[in-house]
């Protein structure tokens, strides 16, 4: 082998070994070398200390196995070991190399040194391994990595080191002998810390002979020497591959040389997000989808997995969209395949984030369907067994680093809130003396670097990830800090009297995770709570399409559930957002017109609270003259499409009156336009008010309550249906003029108050009826009579409702009292 020939064998023979690193077959023997920064004593130093106690200043050439063995026999055990003992202290430090060696966390770290330096190095990095100092250790040894002192341990008395030692070793060592001669067939081996003429060595060249046809490579590792051509050969007839470490790395010196050779095998951890970017020519094609809720998209790109030969990395992915697209079963099923697979390929950080992922699935069922659920409750015990932290620590080394920010997660998104909580305190802080004094104030600074903690979490740590209950918490949190951040940006700016409107730009991350992770009421919050008193609109980056995200959702809105579906959350999330961006006329349009179709679909049931939240929102903007181009008009279609499935289905929709003031705002905001009614929206008031009249009494007085005296306003351009509800509001008011309870009094005054509000009572008709309740109830008190005809809970629970109705009917005669004084 030529010196060119060799310089590229030690290049790939380095890469032979990293590899063997990676994939944990690398084992390596340390000699008394690797001891001697630590000021320990060399093989040769040692033998001339004992030389002096045998003969004084008289030189022999002798064999130094042989010398150790006189020595012992002239002196005895004793003073044998106590004189080792004073020449290799317990009190010496271990020195980098041994540090380094050990952040290496290979599968087996065999020394023939006797001293304790690797194990203060163990002890210092906190790393997991079986220590062996004799054949009684290796039999209770565990699954991780092993540190053997095949010579024996001077704190043990066991130490290999006279000729006899030599001789009988496999007699005192044999169960160690057995296993490092099977390291020999199994790994990769690496000799560090050796001269090629130590008796060591020589011992290992012996056991490698006699393995010559299962063993791996042997590389010797030689400093601060130049390559030599014979030498090499030599011992590569002996399977024994020398490394002159000088040739690669230039000339620097035996320590320097191998801290640069143990930097170099390091494996080099990679970003697993990086993995993921081989399934896309662009991550902007998954995040697009994801960002968008295009959900179409979502189930092309399953089906195009679905018809091809695909990875595993392919199989992660459509596990993720089917995650997306709610499907858990689906999602858990392909994951349960895919983890499999990954580890038969040895696809370990496919394998890690398969399990991560079925340990997070979130598991529903959709229907009552006695399969469904059993297939659920194995999933979910499935899903509770998984222990990702032993999980963790079945991969290999490299991936163990590759993968720790995902068994770490939990800590790194609290310490990422923490920071983020930092930075929104200094904020403030940075505002109030910025308030008092000439400073500069750095409140953009502080968001930016908040923005930033955000977006590198989403995109860095939940790509094909899923995220459980607790770490969506992160998100939620951080939404709160970006809305105080332009509650700050908003005070700032009054301060330096800016009274204009402030528009805030959300980027689609942001618009992504207020939808997916926030709960709905707790949204409604979080917005009045910051921006109720302000003068924030908030705007949209100009390649996001509300419209297309608005339909998407809606698309998967499809069915009405007892509890909360995930797209109905996120539908009723993105009206309640879309309440606050400065809409055009198309947006507004098309958000009303997508309403209107749940509500003839019969499933915005949960929804008329987000909806009405969303109407009534751009309506105060509108009065505000924060913006003017919005029409309201054609709210009108959403209204005749409530009446419609109101007159189908009285009792469902009762509920949506009491609950919601949705219609309410609605008809509000309609009475401001000059409506025509066609003759068809005409005929449905009609059909309306004759379904009503067939309805209770008490029926009849809520639905003019809550909705028809609202409704009439907006029939005076039609003389026809106006004076049909006209006549039906005065017939139901004429006919309670006797009434029996508190409970009717109550709705009485408030169709009185309506209908003077409406211009159908005059005022006198309406001060009568006022002043005839509050004389009848100012300073009454309810009944407190009880009798032994009924069970006294049940003459409770009647006297709790009679003092409620009481309380109601008396705060309801003094709103209608105020509103006299404002005629």
């Amino acid at each position: 082998m030529n010196y060119q020939q060799y310089k590229e064998f030690i290049k790939t023979s380095i890469d032979n070994i990293r590899k063997a690193h990676n994939e944990n077959y690398l084992s390596i023997f340390a000699g008394a070398g690797i001891s001697a920064e630590s000021k320990l004593p060399k093989w040769g130093d040692l033998i001339n200390e004992l030389q002096k106690c045998l003969y004084g200043d008289t030189k022999k050439n002798e064999d130094y196995l042989v010398l150790a063995e006189k020595f012992y026999n002239q002196f005895g055990e004793s003073f044998y070991y106590q004189t080792l003992k004073s020449l290799i202290p317990n009190n010496a430090k271990r020195n980098d190399l041994h540090l380094e060696i050990v952040k290496l966390n290979i599968k087996n770290l065999i020394t023939t040194n006797w001293d304790n330096l690797f194990e203060q190095a163990i002890n210092e990095e906190g790393r997991f391994f079986n220590i062996i100092k004799s054949d009684k250790d290796i039999g209770g040894s565990t699954g991780f990595a092993k540190f053997i002192k095949m010579h024996g341990s001077l704190d043990e008395n066991n130490i290999v080191f006279k000729e006899q030692d030599y001789l009988e070793y496999s007699n005192i060592f044999p169960l160690i002998e057995n296993y490092i001669k099977g390291v020999f067939s199994t790994d990769v081996v690496i000799l560090l810390g050796y001269s090629l003429s130590d008796q060591n060595v020589k011992q290992i060249i012996s056991w490698v002979n006699s393995h010559s046809k299962s063993v791996k490579p042997i590389y010797f590792i030689k400093t601060a020497k130049e390559f030599d051509r014979i030498e090499f050969e030599f011992y590569k007839n002996k399977n024994i591959h020398i490394l002159y470490t000088q040739e690669h790395f230039g000339k620097q010196g035996h320590y320097e040389e191998l801290i640069s050779f143990l930097e170099e095998i390091k494996a080099k951890p990679t970003d697993i997000s990086k993995n993921c970017n081989a399934i896309f020519s662009s991550t902007k094609q998954l995040r697009r989808m994801i960002f968008n809720f295009d959900y179409e998209a979502m189930k092309k790109r399953i089906s195009e997995i679905s018809l091809k030969n695909s990875s595993v990395l392919n199989e992660l992915e459509k596990a993720f969209l089917f995650y997306h697209l709610g499907k858990g079963i689906q999602a858990f099923e392909v994951l349960k395949t895919t983890s499999k697979q990954a580890f038969r390929e040895r696809n370990y950080d496919i394998w890690y984030i398969s399990l991560y992922n079925m340990h997070n699935m979130p598991l529903f069922y959709n229907r009552f369907d006695n399969k469904e659920m059993e297939m659920l409750q194995t999933y979910h015990k499935e899903r509770i067994s998984i222990d990702l932290n032993e999980n963790f620590y079945e991969l290999p080394f490299y991936k163990r680093e590759q993968l720790k920010y995902l068994r770490d997660i939990g800590t790194t998104l609290d310490t990422n809130l923490i920071e983020a909580y930092q930075l929104k305190e200094k904020a403030l802080k940075d505002l109030e003396v910025w308030s008092s004094s000439d400073s500069s104030f750095s409140f953009n600074n502080n968001q930016t670097k908040a923005y930033k903690i955000f977006k590198e979490t989403l995109l860095k740590y939940f790509h094909f990830l899923i995220i459980n209950e607790n770490q969506e918490k992160f998100f939620q949190q951080m939404t709160e800090i970006f809305f105080s951040f332009m509650a700050i940006f908003q005070i700032q700016e009054k301060r330096r009297g800016n009274n204009k409107t402030i528009p805030i730009t959300l980027k689609s991350e942001q618009i992504y995770c207020i939808l997916k992770y926030d709960n709905n009421q707790a949204l409604i919050q979080k917005l009045n709570q910051y921006f109720q008193e302000t003068n924030i609109i908030f705007k949209t980056e100009r390649d996001i399409d509300l419209i297309e995200i608005f339909k998407n959702i809606s698309s998967q809105f499809v069915n009405i559930d007892i509890f909360e579906t995930e797209f109905s959350r996120l539908f009723k999330n993105f009206l309640v957002l879309s309440a606050w961006i400065e809409l055009d006329q198309n947006t507004f349009d098309a958000i009303a017109e997508i309403c209107q179709e749940k509500i003839d679909e019969d499933i915005l049931r949960n929804g008329y609270d987000s909806m009405g939240y969303f109407i009534t929102k751009q309506w105060d903007k509108f009065k505000m003259e924060i913006k003017t181009e919005i029409k309201f008009s054609i709210l009108y279609r959403l209204l005749f499409s409530f009446i419609r499935k109101l007159t189908e289905n009285f009792r469902g929709y009762l509920i949506v009156l009491e609950s919601s003031r949705c219609m309410k705002n609605l008809l509000y905001i309609l009475q401001q336009y000059n409506i025509k009614l066609d003759l068809m929206q005409q005929t449905l008031i009609n059909t309306l008010i004759q379904k009503i009249i067939g309805l209770p009494n008490d029926t009849q007085i809520f639905i003019s309550n809550f909705f028809v005296c609202d409704l009439f306003p907006i029939t005076k351009n039609n003389d026809g249906v106006n004076q049909n509800v006209k006549k039906f509001l005065l017939n139901i008011w004429e006919k309670n003029q006797n009434r029996k309870t508190i409970q009717e009094d109550e709705a009485y005054l408030l169709l009185t108050h309506n209908m003077h509000r409406i211009r159908i009572l005059s005022s006198e008709q309406y001060h009568k009826i006022f002043f005839e309740l509050k004389n009848k109830y100012t300073n009454r008190e309810t009944t407190k009579k009880f009798n032994n005809e009924q069970p006294i809970q049940e003459q409770l629970f009647k006297q709790a409702i009679q003092e409620d109705a009481l309380d109601r009917i008396l705060v309801l005669l003094k709103n209608c009292e105020n509103s006299f004084k404002k005629e």
